[in-house]
């Protein structure tokens, strides 16, 4: 059976995407701070993906729940609708964390790992918001924008390894 371990897959994307795997036969672990609806995933595991140590507790489950970890996707996201001069400086290091580092954090856990099996899949959700800018939407296209690079640069680093990385944009 293969296994995909969705980061934030509690809710939104996260949770459909999780019940189309389980329909095409993937074991799936949800990883998110917020409990999934029952039936949306296997399991479930509490975590803050932005935490390395959350990380390597989830990554530790998946390993010992299947043999291996075939798919990652990085579902977890906030979005901010607010021009540059209202937005709080916490506010938007809170989505850098959420939308970005998080995103930087699992890479660099489950990028290892997946070079080790020889094989692996990561798929992080961006946003067309991260390809182009948008009024009122600074914090979070620079977020998104960070997201994009993150996956083309790993995306280089990552070439003669059977391991593949790619950012979807709705």
């Amino acid at each position: 059976m293969k296994s995909a371990i969705l980061f934030g897959g509690a809710g939104g994307i996260g949770s459909r995407i999780a019940k189309d795997l389980k329909k095409e036969g993937f074991g799936v672990i949800i990883a998110d701070v917020s409990e999934p609806k029952k039936g949306t995933g296997d399991f479930f595991v509490s975590c803050d993906a932005a935490s390395e140590a959350d990380v390597k507790r989830v990554v530790l489950f998946a390993q010992d729940k299947f043999s291996s970890i075939d798919l990652v996707i990085n579902c977890q996201g906030q979005y901010l609708i607010e021009v540059l001069e209202n937005t709080e400086v916490y506010n938007f290091q809170k989505l850098l964390d959420i939308n970005l580092k998080s995103v930087f954090v699992v890479c660099k856990v489950v990028v290892p790992i997946m070079k080790w099996q020889k094989r692996g899949y990561i798929i992080s959700i961006a946003s067309m918001a991260g390809l182009r800018g948008k009024k009122g939407q600074t914090a979070y296209c620079a977020s998104k924008f960070g997201l994009v690079g993150l996956t083309e640069a790993l995306f280089e680093e990552l070439k003669g390894t059977n391991v593949r990385i790619s950012a979807v944009c709705p």
